[in-house]
């Protein structure tokens, strides 16, 4: 009894795995997995040869700009201002008159004008330019040959007027104030006053005693072929008690000017 149970459970057992095998046709349920579909995976790597291109493309253009903007002077602040101080001191040369003002040009800095002299000498246009930029040169040139055909016109009419005063010893020392006079053709010695300018100091104490001076003169040293109008001041330092020490010569600054007629 026991061994026919067990062959019908074997049997049973068996029949059932057939069924699981068969497929359908026995009903049997099955599992619906859906794996979802790959596309196409993009190539993102770049073109070498592109890339090559529009690198080449972009440093040619910053190049371009490079150059551009070092072939005008107009892209330099310091240039820039050096072209309207040019200008200024060319407008002011061509509309000189004599008896008009008594300067030819203003000064911009120490005391000086130095488009004007570096417009008239190439010597001073060497020093001032030797340093710039072969571009900056090239635009700042122009300008400066411009002033040169403005002030060759009316410079000439440029002298001294006035300073007619001094004494001899007092024009000596005027003259003393000069290291390098003894290379000049001296036209004129003079000061402008009889009396005497006090300067004083910030508590308002006298320091010194001073009179303006002039020497006309022309150097044989310079390639400009203009003359100079130095201004010297004839100044005595305080010595307290109200008095004053000996005389001597303060030199201020020189400029261009006219020479006496035929000279």
């Amino acid at each position: 009894m026991n061994a026919n149970v067990n062959r019908k459970y074997i049997i049973a057992l068996l029949l059932g795995i057939g069924c699981f095998l068969a497929g359908p046709a026995f009903g049997q349920f099955s599992i619906d997995v859906k794996i979802p579909k790959m596309g196409k995976i993009k190539n993102t790597r770049p073109k070498l040869e592109n890339t090559e291109k529009l690198t080449d493309n972009s440093n040619n253009q910053t190049e371009r700009k490079t150059d551009n903007r070092a072939s005008s002077c107009k892209d330099d602040m310091m240039a820039n201002v050096y072209l309207t101080d040019i200008e200024k001191t060319r407008k002011e040369a061509e509309g000189y008159k004599p008896g008009v003002r008594d300067y030819y040009v203003q000064d911009f800095s120490d005391r000086e004008n130095i488009y004007l002299k570096a417009s008239l000498s190439p010597s001073r246009r060497n020093k001032w330019l030797g340093t710039w930029p072969a571009n900056i040169v090239q635009c700042i040139t122009p300008a400066l040959e411009n002033l040169a055909v403005v002030a060759k016109s009316t410079l000439p009419t440029y002298r001294p007027t006035g300073y007619t005063l001094g004494t001899p010893a007092e024009l000596k020392v005027l003259k003393s104030g000069v290291n390098d006079l003894d290379q000049a053709t001296v036209f004129k010695v003079g000061l402008s006053s009889p009396t005497w300018n006090i300067s004083k100091d910030s508590f308002n104490f006298p320091t010194a005693r001073f009179r303006y001076g002039l020497i006309w003169a022309k150097y044989s040293t310079t390639d400009d072929g203009f003359c100079r109008i130095i201004y010297v001041n004839l100044v005595q330092d305080y010595a307290g008690g109200g008095t004053y020490g000996e005389s001597y010569g303060n030199l201020i600054k020189s400029e261009y000017s006219g020479c006496p007629v035929g000279k």
